[in-house]
């Protein structure tokens, strides 16, 4: 019986050997061993400057990649496609790798604004595992009037992948950005940064501030601001949460306080907004070492 047995398995080795011979194939992707680019990607003038950062914050940093690298995800694929049978455009993403005579421009937007406003500390702690430099990165909106002569795009400023954050801007236009576009782009980079590691738990999100709202209320768009809610379609933790960061980052205070502002008292009429407001900026100021005001303060005009 026991001979058999050895038998028996002996075969079926054979079999799985025949067959891992037959199907395995060197990989042809310029890729590492721990499949990763090779840095640096170039011999620019900038590619010490990417290796420093590369290192310094502990992720890999690339102005080349290839459509898989921003696309991917576990059980998404988020680009955008064109529906032959139905005739329309399903929603997604288009990206492109940063144009090489650019990306000297676009490492100084990264680092005036958006890495500056965060300590070494935190940015080694949580960067991702890549940073994508591209010259294009858009949204694709839906269609279902066929495919148009021009794409109908939203450029993204800064996204949170998978495994990523990608930046745009390298291109020709950044060495001409206005001021509202470098501060939209502020605005975003930090948004997307941070609400990132809020959804992964890399930062905690205050009971303080948490506990003020109940989250569970019957509500309305015209009584919201009552229970402290700054938006009626996100009146859940992490919406929330989520609104009062971008309020704060992309606001001048006296912009906040001004009338119109959400700290007005003829919005903020019960004072729930300043209270959930001074715990959050108490909370990132302690617990991370960031000013949220700061950055909200710091406008190109």
């Amino acid at each position: 019986m026991k001979t058999r047995i050895w038998i028996l398995i002996g075969m079926l080795m054979g079999v799985i050997v025949s067959c891992s011979e037959d199907s395995i194939s060197p990989s042809t992707d310029p890729e590492t061993f721990d499949g990763l680019y090779s840095l640096p990607q170039g011999n620019h003038d900038y590619d010490a400057r990417i290796v420093e950062l590369s290192n310094k914050y502990n992720t890999r940093i690339y102005y080349k990649f290839v459509d898989k690298d921003y696309y991917w995800g576990v059980s998404t694929d988020i680009r955008w496609r064109f529906d032959t049978v139905n005739n329309r455009i399903v929603a997604g993403y288009d990206a492109l790798p940063a144009d090489e005579n650019y990306v000297g421009e676009q490492l100084d937007l990264l680092e005036n604004h958006f890495l500056k406003y965060f300590s070494d500390t935190l940015l080694l702690r949580t960067m991702p595992y890549r940073v994508l430099l591209s010259s294009v990165f858009d949204y694709i909106i839906y269609s279902s009037t066929g495919m148009p002569e021009v794409l109908p795009r939203t450029l993204v400023n800064a996204y949170s992948g998978y495994d990523y954050l990608a930046f745009n801007w390298g291109n020709a236009n950044v060495k001409t950005m206005t001021s509202e576009q470098i501060n939209a782009f502020k605005n975003d980079a930090v948004c997307v940064f941070l609400q990132r590691l809020a959804d992964k738990e890399l930062i905690k999100r205050s009971t303080a501030f948490t506990s003020v709202t109940n989250y569970g209320a019957s509500m309305t768009a015209a009584n919201m601001y009552e229970f402290g809610i700054l938006h009626y379609s996100y009146r859940t933790i992490a919406g929330d949460w989520e609104q009062y960061v971008k309020a704060i980052v992309s606001t001048p205070y006296e912009q906040l306080i001004a009338p119109g502002g959400i700290l007005h008292p003829d919005i903020d009429k019960k004072q729930m907004i300043r209270k959930k407001y001074d715990y959050m900026i108490n909370h990132f100021k302690e617990e991370y070492n960031i000013d949220l005001q700061a950055i909200g303060d710091d406008v190109q005009n």
